[in-house]
């Protein structure tokens, strides 16, 4: 049995739904944002991997030996690691994680309005680079959560909202009963009904 089908969660229907598609994966530090993507790649005949978390564990490239890993330090690479994409058919792409730049442009220069717009301008053209890939590139980017509202405790991507203009699907990655879930909170352009939403990482 494979990982994927032990994993108990459909990644073939996800990818029907996320195929050609600009996807948010969002969701809490440690929750199998990473993982999740690694064992869903196994699903593309490429998938490359742009990597600006420096927090790697060396398991992880053994989950899909045939990923190309992109390893990026601070914006500059990776928008070269962006522009370097070809528009190949069926293969995806993960940033992991765009959150990790924002970290990186708030400490180098503080809580300052530079800052934030950088990162801001950063996510729009990231967004809109990929947006140009599609259909024959399916595009993931990770990213931490923040709570929007403390009463209702409403999560949203750690994102510029408005380079969510160029992404299709928005999905929250949560832990519940020890399962992880997928929860769909936006889907612009694809029905994503019936779509199992339970997995565990092994």
């Amino acid at each position: 049995m494979s990982e994927e089908k032990k994993a108990g969660f459909d990644f073939e229907k996800l990818k029907k739904a996320l195929k050609g598609k600009v996807t948010v994966l969002y969701g809490n530090y440690g929750v199998g944002k990473t993982i999740f993507s690694l064992l869903f790649s196994r699903q593309f005949k490429n998938s490359t991997f742009i990597v600006v978390d420096n927090n790697y564990h060396s398991e992880y490239y053994k989950i899909n030996p045939e990923a190309k890993f992109i390893d990026v330090n601070g914006v500059w690479q990776l928008r070269q690691a962006v522009k370097g994409l070809q528009r190949t058919h069926d293969t995806l792409v993960v940033v992991d994680s765009i959150t990790t730049i924002q970290s990186e442009l708030v400490g180098e220069k503080g809580f300052s309005p530079r800052a934030y717009l950088e990162y801001n301008n950063t996510c729009d053209w990231i967004t809109n680079q990929l947006s140009k890939l599609k259909p024959e590139v399916t595009s993931v980017i990770i990213a931490h959560e923040r709570i929007k509202d403390w009463e209702s405790q409403q999560a949203i991507p750690r994102f510029n909202p408005i380079a969510l203009r160029n992404v299709d699907i928005q999905l929250r990655m949560v832990m519940e009963n020890g399962k992880r879930k997928l929860q769909f909170t936006f889907a612009r352009t694809v029905k994503v009904d019936n779509i199992t939403t339970d997995y565990e990482v092994m």
